[in-house]
């Protein structure tokens, strides 16, 4: 019986720390698990999302870009139509630039996830190597949680190529860029 009051009271005492020890784990586990598999995803809606408003803006914009094309004398080429050009190239070839993109991103993550895997444990143990107990745990929670942000991080940056592009293309040929939505703030 006292066995049993010391057992519960033991517990009761342990219970809180072993608990956020456990989330600590848990946390990174879930995001390397739900969150950074969803990344390009998201970059992807990002995307459709610019490429959505672009052609809402050609839908109003060519009908007054044929403006640009019209004199009073007949046929020929009046003001800035230049532009026009450059808008409907990017409603044309935006889609496919796009899944270019998404592309290169995942191969620029494929290589970049097989280096954090590779090197991540060599620097982990330089850090662990000469903790304690309690500064190891605390440590392998700091690493988890730094092993799973820079695989974010990656993530973020591979397949931000969805946008980047599409952005910069068309300016190698001379027209404007054609981003509606900031990949970044989406």
């Amino acid at each position: 019986a006292g066995a049993t009051v010391i057992g519960h009271l033991l517990m009761q005492f342990l219970a809180t720390p072993i608990f956020m020890g456990c989330m600590a784990l848990l946390i990174p586990g879930l995001t390397i698990a739900f969150v950074l598999p969803m990344i390009p995803w998201v970059m992807w809606m990002a995307g459709v999302t610019g490429y959505l408003i672009l052609v809402c803006e050609a839908v109003i914009a060519v009908p007054l870009w044929m403006l640009a094309h019209m004199t009073f004398e007949g046929a020929g080429l009046h003001g800035r139509a230049t532009e026009g050009y450059g808008l409907i190239f990017n409603v044309l070839f935006r889609p496919t630039l796009m899944l270019l993109g998404l592309f290169l991103g995942y191969f620029i993550f494929d290589a970049m996830s097989w280096l954090i895997r590779e090197s991540f444990g060599i620097a982990a143990g330089f850090v662990l190597q000469n903790g304690w107990l309690l500064t190891n745990f605390l440590g392998v929670v700091v690493l988890l949680s730094l092993y799973v942000m820079t695989h974010v991080v990656a993530a973020l940056t591979s397949f931000r190529m969805i946008s980047l592009v599409p952005h910069h293309l068309p300016r190698l040929i001379g027209f404007a860029a054609a981003n509606r939505v900031d990949m970044d703030q989406f």
